[in-house]
């Protein structure tokens, strides 16, 4: 970026064509080819070190890296103010450029779902004046299109929509409380020093400290961040977002991002990425601990641990965003207030807003949190989407009939000669995460949610993939007994087989692949006997389980 803004290049002619006053509105290419030039950089970083309610979310280094990336998917636009050759305001947005039916189309701040502030930057005594005009420019020229800005921090200029009563009717502005751990008032108690110390025993605190590095761990942090937020939330970021990782990457080369785990020869415990900028830290786009370490509270200890390193290095406080989630309020030392902002000329958009704001503040009044109810709606709606009502309403009426009989299966461990040729792993979240729903059995945000649980109770899962796809998995249990009926006689600490899972496709290879799952769990152990659990009605799987040398035992429960 070393070109250098003359009268001739397209930025000065774009500012001449698009000025009112001294505002100049850019879009598309030109915005991009504005980001050559090293002089209108550093005029952009002067302004942003200046204001004194920006977050490193409006940085030159940020947001540039986020045009670059995502130009095939966002239209770049930016609007700014200048005065004797200095910049004296700038706002960056972003038009996305893929329309979703029935949706609203928003413009929205640079970074969209990557930035967790948005606002503008502007001299302090110029920030009313200049987003009045930015936003009277930006409605002339998208006048079909909304604006959100998703948590304008603390300090933003506010007065002017209640001094303009022609804007007061057309914006919302809904607040949310930001939970902050401020050094100067940080400790660590007692007791969080003992889960400190467990966590210890099991892993090592460390910052990575070279892209390199970085860059290895990437594959393993994506696996381990989309599997947590795809079984609490439907989502996957790394999988669905094909940038993700090229963005985070080169955050971190620009010396952005903070990054630490805990790990051990296994692999990362847990992880966290925090955005640095102006002295503060702030929660980034990596927030994840393995389940297979539930029982230490991983999470929560590395938060504790990496409060304690951004206080040695220091940071003034580390931002935990805002989002109502409990352990965020349970690190915090205080809490200020952040504000969204959503401007419309839509009367029925803006009471629709109003009235979301209202049940908002009315739920947080009465001490419930809306993600709850917010996200128990929307899986309610995934669930009738994927799975049609009726097999819903199935489903519903199934929970209150008598649970289906189970046939138990016996195999000699000892029997084993050979090691058919089919790959499995063990406990391999990106083969999990290779689910796929073909209409029956669980919707892939259940399977996962189900996995997640049961790898947090210590339960192993043995899989195999081909091409992407989930051929196969089955999850092997200790202690059975204290799960099933005494009738089932499973002697205290065997090992219990359960939860077969096959794509139809790969039925052929399923024989293989329990055979293969036997001679991995008899590696390593005294036991002499392997069970496993099978629906009485599953003659498929019956059958299958008799070819890999299972046998029925005649006692149901």
């Amino acid at each position: 970026m070393n070109q250098d803004m003359t009268l001739d290049s397209p930025f000065a002619q774009i500012c001449e064509e698009e000025s009112i006053g001294t505002l100049k509105l850019l879009t598309g290419s030109d915005v991009l080819t504005c980001l050559c030039s090293q002089d209108f950089l550093e005029k952009w970083d002067h302004l942003y070190q200046s204001c004194p309610w920006s977050t490193v979310f409006q940085s030159p280094a940020f947001v540039s890296t986020w045009y670059n990336l995502y130009q095939d998917a966002y239209l770049p636009v930016m609007i700014m103010s200048e005065s004797n050759s200095n910049l004296t305001g700038l706002i960056s947005l972003a038009l996305p450029k893929s329309k979703r039916k029935g949706k609203k189309h928003f413009i929205v701040g640079a970074g969209h779902h990557e930035a967790d502030y948005q606002t503008w930057l502007a001299d302090e005594s110029d920030g009313d004046q200049f987003i009045l005009g930015a936003l009277t420019e930006l409605r002339k020229r998208f006048p079909n299109n909304e604006l959100m800005l998703r948590h304008l921090p603390p300090n933003t200029p506010l007065d002017w929509i209640n001094d303009n009563p022609s804007w007061k009717s057309k914006c919302v502005l809904q607040s949310f409380k930001r939970p902050l751990v401020v050094f100067k008032d940080f400790s660590i108690s007692r007791r969080d020093r003992k889960r400190i110390s467990r966590l210890k025993d099991k892993s090592n605190f460390e910052q990575i400290l070279n892209d390199t590095d970085f860059a290895s761990l990437l594959d393993e942090i994506a696996a381990n961040y989309d599997f947590r937020q795809g079984a609490m939330f439907n989502k996957y970021p790394f999988r669905n977002d094909a940038q993700n990782a090229a963005f985070l990457l080169a955050l971190y080369r620009q010396k952005l991002l903070h990054l630490t785990v805990l790990r051990n020869a296994q692999g990362i415990v847990a992880s966290v990425a925090a955005l640095i900028g102006k002295n503060r830290a702030h929660l980034g786009g990596i927030n994840f601990h393995s389940p297979h370490y539930a029982s230490y509270s991983p999470g929560f200890v590395h938060f504790l641990l990496l409060s304690q390193q951004l206080a040695g290095q220091g940071y003034e406080y580390f931002d935990l965003t805002p989002g109502g989630d409990s352990y965020k309020d349970r690190l915090a030392t205080e809490h200020d207030v952040v504000h969204v902002l959503v401007t419309t000329k839509s009367k029925l958009y803006y009471y629709k807003r109003w009235i979301r704001k209202s049940i908002y503040d009315y739920l947080m009044r009465s001490g419930i949190r809306p993600m709850t109810l917010e996200l128990l709606l929307k899986k309610k709606l995934y669930l009738i989407k994927e799975k049609g009502l009726g097999s819903l309403l199935a489903d519903r009426v199934r929970n209150y009939l008598p649970k289906r009989q189970q046939k138990l299966y016996t195999f000699n461990v000892r029997h084993i000669t050979a090691k058919p040729a089919c790959f499995i792993k063990q406990n391999s979240l990106h083969d999990l995460l290779n689910y796929e729903f073909n209409g029956k059995g669980p919707t892939k945000w259940e399977f996962l949610e189900a996995a997640m649980h049961r790898l947090e109770l210590g339960e192993q899962v043995y899989t195999a993939s081909q091409e992407g796809v989930l051929q196969a998995c089955i999850w092997l249990r200790k202690n059975p007994a204290a799960t099933h009926t005494d009738n089932m006689k499973i002697p205290t600490g065997a090992l219990l087989l359960y939860g077969i899972y096959y794509h139809p496709h790969h039925l052929h290879s399923l024989a293989d692949f329990l055979s293969n799952v036997t001679l991995e769990v008899a590696t390593g152990t005294d036991e002499k006997l392997l069970y496993a659990l099978l629906d009485v009605n599953d003659k498929t799987l019956e059958a299958v389980l008799k070819d890999a040398g299972f046998d029925a035992i005649e006692t149901q429960c």
